[in-house]
């Protein structure tokens, strides 16, 4: 998505009244009935590309919208000199684009972003032995509570490779639910 044009959808979503909520509101209103606005919507990436940060974070800010990021969160550096690049977890040719690093990701997290897993590795899960995908998910929870202090209750699954066979896994590895895009 080119800047421009997520900053014509932003700009679409609040002339027409859409506010955005995380995930973590919507679990709320599940769970607990708390309120969410009369037009919610979920504004989503997956792997923590920089441009998330320098990009898209000015949008959100612009409209006054969050917006939740799926991290695989073996990739995420301290500093910008441990910046890693998406060939950690993308092996195919093509453009080799930045990942966020943690003071950025704690700057989006302080505004009211969400950050939620994306795995550490970018694995395909739903192929994943049972060790290795409680391992990835538990793993990458962790690192995600421990750097913001806030729950993560839910991942996203990398390449949309889920599969039947691994969701009763999804509680066991401290997750209440899984996002997919297919």
């Amino acid at each position: 998505l080119y800047t421009s044009h997520f900053d014509n959808l932003c700009k679409v979503l609040k002339e027409y009244g859409y506010e955005t909520i995380t995930f973590t509101d919507l679990l709320n209103y599940v769970d607990f009935g708390k309120a969410l606005p009369e037009k919610p919507v979920i504004i989503t990436s997956d792997d923590g590309f920089q441009g998330v940060y320098t990009n898209a974070f000015p949008i959100l800010k612009k409209y006054g919208y969050r917006m939740t990021v799926f991290l695989v969160t073996g990739a995420v550096g301290d500093t910008e000199d441990e910046r890693k690049m998406n060939t950690y977890f993308n092996k195919r040719t093509g453009a080799v684009r930045p990942i966020l690093i943690w003071p950025e990701i704690e700057e989006m997290h302080e505004y009211g972003c969400e950050f939620l897993s994306h795995t550490v590795n970018h694995v395909r899960l739903g192929l994943a032995p049972d060790e290795e995908f409680l391992y990835e998910l538990m793993q990458s929870k962790e690192d995600i509570e421990t750097r913001l202090g806030s729950e993560v209750s839910f991942f996203a699954w990398p390449y949309d490779n889920n599969s039947t066979s691994k969701w009763d896994l999804i509680p066991e590895a401290g997750y209440r639910g899984a996002v997919r895009y297919g």
